[in-house]
């Protein structure tokens, strides 16, 4: 099947140097980096939105575009905004205030213009500090199985979504035999690739009394210490389950360059586990002060996600959580990135940075119980690592010399 593929990048390398690889749901490449057919849609203030097309089978994909220079961005080829004509395209953010400067073009799978700008059927759902929720009402032209939405405003801040216009509607994945769970478990390097642990994960609590257990009840389902079985880089358990409306909670004992981490989760949400490595944090330490479930909800962008889709998601967030701490303390006595050993203070603020963007990664918006107005229930932490990054660039708060290695043992409070 043949789908357009986008991607925001940094401007500065023109198209020559911007290419694309995509790799299976197992993270394994499938495809080798290409240059070929690429275009540029839109230049924006320093970035461009760039697209190809891929050609991929059945199984879910992920396309991990670059620019040659260290930049990069992907795209979850299996995430499609799957539309009937005239259908309500999903809500787009933007950092604009008014409706009337947003409009939208539409390109078809080779890139090519099929609908001209129009500011026309453009909704504002919800006006932010600082951005806009939009959403819009088009008809997809005859003829045209599948392209791209670029949506802009008047300050050259650009966004995109992807469609395709097909009879069935969305693909529905098989029905879940009702009788039997499974639990997956993959692990994310800090380059952005999946690897594999230093040996079969196993199902195991701290404690040492379960591998998983029901919620909310000290029964044993799975014994402690039962091993997941592996395919490439991908690790998995298959249990049987009392009843459909059952709920389990279980743990999973991973050793990854000889630090072991355990993994908690339950099945009251997602079926699956995951181990993302950035360069100062890591997704078990973002679970410690956020909640496992409340990252799920966060990263979920529609039904048909598989595992791996969530941590190419959390690694691209966590990655710009540094990245901007980089950009912050350039300049000061400190001179930017740090390399072999992270200073504590820097693990924290990009822990708390990063749970920050994945909270505000789908615009979710919490609701004050008093005033009924809406609220952002993380702007505290938001502000105080950026008031410590401050502090830290100007010399007002010292880094401790007591370093921590940038994995450490993690166990999630229960």
């Amino acid at each position: 099947m043949e789908f357009p593929t986008v991607a925001k990048l940094p401007i500065e390398n023109g198209v020559g140097t911007v290419g694309f690889a995509v790799r299976g749901a197992n993270g394994t490449l499938a495809q080798a980096r290409t240059t070929s057919g690429i275009i540029r849609l839109f230049q924006g203030d320093g970035y461009g939105i760039y697209a190809g097309y891929v050609v991929i089978d059945d199984t879910a994909a992920i396309v991990v575009w670059d620019d040659a220079a260290g930049n990069a961005a992907y795209d979850g080829s299996a995430d499609f905004d799957w539309l009937q004509e005239g259908a309500i395209l999903s809500s787009v953010v933007l950092p604009t205030a008014s409706e009337a400067e947003v409009g939208y073009t539409i390109y078809d799978a080779d890139g090519q213009e099929i609908a001209s700008r129009s500011t026309t059927g453009v909704l504002q759902t919800y006006s932010g500090t600082g951005f806009g929720i939009y959403q819009v009402q088009m008809e997809i032209p005859d003829g045209v199985e599948s392209g791209i939405v670029v949506f802009d405003d008047d300050d050259g801040n650009a966004t995109f979504r992807r469609f395709a216009a097909v009879e069935s509607g969305p693909p529905q994945p098989d029905p879940e035999d009702e009788t039997t769970q499974t639990i997956q478990f993959n692990v994310c390097s800090a380059n952005m690739e999946m690897i594999a642990a230093d040996q079969s994960p196993v199902l195991s609590s701290p404690t040492s009394s379960y591998g998983v257990s029901k919620l909310g009840s000290s029964t044993v389902i799975v014994a402690d210490s039962t091993p997941m079985s592996v395919t490439g880089v991908r690790y998995e358990y298959s249990f049987t389950r009392e009843d459909s409306d059952q709920k389990y909670r279980y743990y999973i004992e991973a050793i990854i360059e000889g630090t072991r981490y355990f993994i908690g989760r339950t099945t009251q949400r997602v079926s699956s586990a995951n181990l993302v490595f950035g360069r100062y944090t890591d997704s078990s330490r973002i679970e410690q002060k956020f909640g496992a479930d409340n990252l799920h909800l966060w990263l979920a962008l529609d039904d048909s996600d598989e595992p791996v889709d969530y941590s190419f998601r959390e690694w691209s967030l966590i990655s710009d959580a540094e990245r901007y701490i980089d950009e912050r303390l350039k300049g000061s006595f400190i001179g930017g990135a740090f390399t072999d050993t992270i200073p504590g203070v820097i693990t924290q603020l990009a822990t708390e940075l990063a749970g920050v963007l994945m909270y505000e990664n789908r615009g979710v918006i919490d609701t004050n119980a008093i005033t009924g107005q809406a609220e952002h229930k993380y702007r505290f932490i938001r502000n105080r690592v950026e008031d410590q990054l401050r502090q830290i660039k100007y010399g007002k708060l010292l880094i401790s010399d007591t370093l921590t290695p940038t994995r450490s043992p993690s166990i999630p409070c229960e």
